[in-house]
């Protein structure tokens, strides 16, 4: 596995994010979409990342996490393709 490389800019956003989601998420506990939750981020550089927050426990106190993956280029079969060797954890 490749460690992503992301800029400290980069990686301060996504924590941004990351505790935005987490305290929307502990504050709708029914809503179990938002402990596992996915999206794209795109680079300053405009190529585009996914990432991933969260919950192991599913109860509290809560074990949250949050990655960062690359994204292979897309091709005429697929819009683009999470690339899980390439990734980075994101502390929160």
């Amino acid at each position: 596995m490749s460690k992503l490389n992301l800029d400290q800019t980069t990686i301060t956003e996504l924590q941004a994010i990351g505790r935005k989601h987490i305290e929307t998420a502990e504050s709708n506990p029914d809503c179990t979409d938002l402990f596992d939750y996915w999206d794209c981020y795109t680079l300053e550089n405009g190529d585009l990342i996914d990432y991933n927050i969260s919950e192991a426990n599913e109860e509290q106190p809560y074990e949250w996490s949050m990655c960062a993956y690359g994204l292979d280029k897309p091709t005429e079969d697929r819009p683009h393709y999470i690339n899980t060797e390439e990734s980075l954890t994101i502390p929160l």
